[in-house]
């Protein structure tokens, strides 16, 4: 209900802010409309009985259906309105809002909804009687805590620890019983951080009873249930019954006395493991562990294990914990635990066939290795005799997890988040199944629907560093799990996913508000059919089957009042030939701010049209975009597209992605984009040309702030200073010397602030002065993140001449005479490095001790004079991927073995000497293959565990090459 109610305060306070609202003198009402809510929200609080719960939810529900209305009359027809009301002297005062039925347009457009009862003015003085009428009936009731605070979270706990990981359990034990430099002053912790439910506690009580090592090490071994709402005294409380049964009677003293208690009895012992079981606030460690540090701790090795669902409690504490993250059952666990609880209800050894196993293990897969969910659905198939039965099961999966997993287990975490970020966390149900989500698309849905608040980007930062922002936020409050990007620029992170119990949980809750609805072979039979009381506002379609199409498109036409509609084709990660959309007409859509193509296919639909008739075809879905007069955000990101796009012109448009599937080689663009003077965010194509042959001209593009591939030749690079508030550019430059130069002097001036640069720079050999002057001038900005040069430089410029911000550096045909290795070195943010086509024409090079901190990627391509690489000690920390490719006189590199954070090593077109001395280094790699000239071998790893990166003294975990 709360929930409910923010989004709806959330609508009245956008409409406020319309500048037709205040033309309709509506403000007032709104205002009114908007207070009434937050009382309610207050009376709620207050846990008023069921049935005046029940009322309020009605009265909430009535008056966001008369917001919608109203809402859409303002968009649809704000200048009639507007112009009867002055035409009139229509004067509007009070709750009554009575001008929009008089507008003819607007009662015409009501005659035929058949969800309207009423006029505006009718429906908003059915709802102040309705609230008078909840006033009367409504007593003041005491304030009381809610149920979920009075009672402490039981862990649910599996009768036995089937399927756990026993790789990770021995980890987490290693880990506790290891004495280190640390201990002399600290209580280390360590943390188990994952989803509700996913298993966490019944690790933890596999350490605990635990009779080897952890019994022989800890002379005292303490467990502690921990609930949101803790209380510092029964917490003390707790560990000292583990030392004395008179423990009831210190209840009273005060938490520093309890304190003193406890660590007199543990200063008498041996070292002592307290384990904090879901621990949801930082408070806790603070309270607890700041009493018993100031106690004579010292030379004991305590230790604290702490299990929670939120990474910021994780990775809280001095030194910094060390960091298990729990993911749930493997594969194999999943179906060993469903087998073991199949039986346990089916009351004996039973058998599955063959058929039936089939569909069990597709439902065990999608259960995500969340243990709750696994057992519940052993539990349902039960006593389930034939294959129809269990594929109705299947069919309805989620929605019957959905009563048992997420209510009990899941929706605590939900509950604990912020009304801001709820509403983003359920705009990730969007997404289908498994999804990788670009967290940039994700940013810009968010700021178009006004999930972004105003008042932190008043506070400071842009639209998008607040979403990356709550974004973060969602990660450390263990809701999502993130990736970053390879090579930071704008964005920090690249992707995010949600586990399968936590898309299940954003979908649920999303349907409670009715936020959005999901179409696509995960969803339920139900979430096809839309609520006849309310109406969608945000459409994701994901076409997997080309049958789905007529079906998507029917749904898109009943709903004609969508703001957001996202439709995606998941080929890319499917690796089929992709769907072809249907037409449709676009222009019904009168209301749609945000239009997402997601990897479509705007083909031909009938393979014998000829091509003008294919191509007059594909453009019938585009027909009408110029009448979105909303539109803000349109993306046709990795869509199939004939070679001519033909773009809207419309006035509001912010966002624009242009960036088309690879596979086509050239977009052809009208010269229309520099009409879109509110663009604030243009992705452009990676590689086009126009229609008419012309410089594309973004000159009236005043108000853009990232700009991706600017193409200098295509495009005027005087443009450029047209954009005042531009934050972030990605240059491609083909040779051209004037156009570079201009560039570079636009950068430099203190006007611009500081641009965020990627640049590519083709073709550009620098034999003399001028040109090695330039080239080391933009080396030198000190916003250049990316930079890719292609010709002849012959020398780098002195390390501190070299942008200390750069996170990507590729090198080709340079010809360095001098080691690059000791140029780039000391760069602190570099995370990508590639050499190739004799960027380095000597023999020896070296990569220094305790240098490039940061990088994760590098790549030694045709270098065919180089003969030795030394990795000196310490050097390239976390290097995870490399390639070496087409190096013939490289000798096995000295010091490979010290890249312990090596993930995968790739190695092609080398000699066969250099080959068998790597797999020697490897034995897991087999000797079965004949070996040849040239190969490409690859050397992977697999992570049994995630750790932090922060936790710097801890042991890698894995090593590129396995070496003994």
């Amino acid at each position: 209900m709360d929930l409910q109610i923010y989004v709806v305060v959330e609508r009245l306070n956008r409409l406020q802010n319309e500048e037709t609202t205040s033309e309709i003198r509506l403000r007032e009402d709104l205002e009114e409309a908007t207070k009434l809510l937050l009382t309610l929200k207050s009376k709620l609080n207050k846990n008023p009985k069921q049935d005046d719960h029940d009322a309020i939810s009605e009265l909430v529900t009535r008056i966001d259906q008369v917001s919608c209305e109203i809402e859409d009359a303002i968009n649809e027809d704000h200048r009639a309105i507007i112009g009867i009301i002055c035409n009139n002297g229509i004067k509007i005062r009070g709750l009554s809002c009575l001008g929009l039925s008089s507008c003819s347009s607007w009662r015409r457009r009501r005659e035929h909804d058949p969800h309207a009862a009423g006029t505006i003015k009718q429906k908003f003085k059915q709802l102040r009687e309705y609230y008078q009428e909840i006033l009367c009936h409504h007593r003041d009731y005491p304030i009381l805590l809610h149920k979920k605070d009075q009672e402490v979270n039981a862990p649910v706990l599996l009768k036995e620890a089937i399927g756990l990981d026993e790789h990770l359990e021995r980890q987490v034990i290693q880990q506790l019983i290891t004495i280190n430099n640390d201990d002399n002053n600290n209580m280390q912790v360590v943390s188990l951080c994952g989803i509700g439910g996913v298993g966490k506690t019944t690790l933890a009580r596999q350490v605990f009873n635990s009779d080897a090592e952890i019994s022989f090490e800890f002379f005292n071994i303490i467990w502690v249930n921990v609930s949101p709402s803790f209380n510092i005294r029964d917490i003390l409380v707790q560990i000292l019954r583990y030392f004395t049964r008179a423990a009831d009677k210190f209840a009273s003293e005060r938490e520093d006395t309890l304190a003193k208690i406890i660590t007199d009895y543990v200063s008498n012992g041996g070292r002592c493991l307290i384990i904090l079981d879901d621990v949801w606030s930082t408070q806790v460690l603070d309270d607890l562990l700041h009493r018993l540090r100031i106690l004579p701790f010292h030379h004991k090795a305590h230790r604290v294990l702490v299990t929670t669902r939120k990474r910021q409690v994780a990775e809280y504490g001095i030194p910094k914990p060390f960091i298990f993250t729990v993911r749930g059952l493997t594969e194999n666990g999943s179906w060993e635990l469903f087998m073991d609880s199949y039986r346990r209800h089916s009351g004996g050894d039973e058998v599955i066939r063959a058929d039936m196993e089939e569909v069990s293990r597709k439902m065990v897969k999608r259960c995500g290795g969340h243990p709750v969910a696994i057992i519940k659905l052993a539990q349902v198939l039960a006593g389930r005799e034939s294959l129809n039965e269990w594929n109705t099961v299947h069919q309805h999966l989620m929605s019957i997890l959905n009563d048992s997993v997420l209510q009990q287990i899941l929706t605590p975490s939900f509950d604990d988040l912020p009304d801001h970020l709820k509403l983003c966390f359920l705009y990730l149900g969007l997404w289908p199944e498994d999804s990788v989500i670009d967290v940039e698309k994700l940013y810009h849905f968010w700021i178009v629907d006004g999930l972004v608040k105003l008042q932190d980007m008043r506070e400071g930062g842009g639209s998008l560093d607040i979403a990356e922002r709550y974004l973060t936020e969602l990660e450390k409050m263990g809701m999502i799990e993130v990736e970053e990007e390879d090579v930071p620029t704008v964005t920090r992170l690249k992707s995010c996913r949600l586990h399968k119990m936590m898309r299940l949980l954003s979908i649920s809750k999303g349907k409670e508000i009715n936020f959005s609805q999901y179409l696509g072979s995960d969803s339920s039979p139900s979430s096809s059919s839309s609520s006849s009381r309310k109406r969608v506002r945000r459409l994701s379609l994901c076409l997997e089957r080309q049958e789905d199409t007529a079906s998507a498109i029917d749904l898109i036409t009943k709903n004609k009042h969508l703001h957001s509609l996202h439709i995606l084709d998941p080929h890319k990660q499917q690796v089929r030939k992709p769907v072809k959309i249907l037409p449709f007409d676009v222009e019904e859509l009168k209301l749609l701010r945000l239009l997402d193509f997601d990897g479509v296919d705007f083909g031909s639909y009938d393979d014998k049209l000829s091509g003008d008739d294919q191509k007059k075809n594909s453009g019938l879905v585009l027909q009408g975009l110029s009448k979105l007069v909303h539109l803000k955000y349109l993306s046709f990101k990795r869509c199939f597209l004939d070679e001519y796009l033909s773009l809207p012109i419309t006035s509001n448009l912010q966002i624009l992605d242009l960036r088309v599937d690879d596979l086509i080689n050239e977009v052809i663009l009208p010269n229309v984009l520099r009409n879109m003077r509110r663009m604030k965010h243009l992705y452009l194509p990676r590689v086009f040309k126009t229609q008419d042959g012309e410089k594309l001209r973004l000159d009236g593009m005043k108000e853009l702030e990232t700009l991706e591939n600017f193409i200098t030749k295509v495009c005027n690079v005087a443009d450029l200073q047209t954009m005042n508030k531009l934050h972030s550019v990605a240059v491609k430059v083909d040779g051209d010397f004037p156009d570079l130069q201009f560039i570079n002097q636009h950068l430099k001036k203190p006007s611009n602030g500081q641009i965020q640069l990627s640049i590519d720079i083709r073709n550009f050999d620098c034999f003399v002065d001028q040109r090695h002057s330039l080239i080391r001038e933009v080396l030198e900005y000190s916003g250049v993140r990316i930079f890719s040069i292609e010709g002849h430089i012959n020398e780098l410029p002195s390390r501190y001449n070299i942008s200390q911000g750069l996170t990507k550096i590729v090198l080709i045909g340079s010809e360095l005479e001098k080691d690059p290795m000791q140029k780039l070195f000391k760069l602190p943010k570099l995370r990508v490095l590639v050499l190739d086509d004799n960027a380095f024409e000597g023999t020896n090079m070296v990569s220094p001790a305790s240098g490039f901190t940061q990088l994760r990627h590098l790549e030694l391509l045709n270098l065919k004079f180089l003969e030795s690489w030394t990795i000196e000690n310490n050097s390239m920390p976390k290097l995870s991927n490399m390639k070496i490719e087409n190096c013939n006189k490289l000798k096995v590199p000295d010091g490979l073995k010290s890249l312990t954070a090596l993930k995968e090593l790739e190695i092609a077109k080398m000699p066969t000497k250099f080959v068998h001395l790597l797999r020697k280094m490897d034995p897991t790699q087999g000797e079965g293959a004949s070996l040849v000239n040239y190969e490409k071998i690859t050397f992977p790893i697999s992570h049994e565990i995630t750790r932090s990166e922060d936790a710097d003294k801890a042991e890698a975990s894995s090593s590129a090459l396995q070496i003994n």
